[in-house]
């Protein structure tokens, strides 16, 4: 697997990771009837939709400059003449 795939993977577990956070975050709400931790809990959502937001858009800027590189003859297709 090559470097940007790799960070890519990595990038995904990322983001994989915070959805799974902000769904517990979420459901925890639903069930925290002191004010004070609500807000803390909504606080959390909040910092956790902004690293979110950077995750994706560090996404969309590797793909992006991946997209740019020209292909090398030598490396083989994403997938296997038999899956197309």
């Amino acid at each position: 697997m090559d470097e940007t795939a790799h960070e890519l993977k990595e990038l995904q577990i990322e983001r994989i990771a915070l959805v799974k956070d902000r769904t517990r975050m979420l459901n925890r709400i639903k069930t925290q009837p002191l004010a004070l931790t609500k807000r803390h809990s909504k606080a959390r959502i909040a910092q956790i939709e902004r690293q979110l937001a950077a995750i994706q858009a560090e996404i969309e800027t590797r793909l992006r400059e991946d997209d740019c590189k020209p292909e090398s003859s030598t490396s083989s297709p994403p997938f296997p003449a038999s899956v197309r």
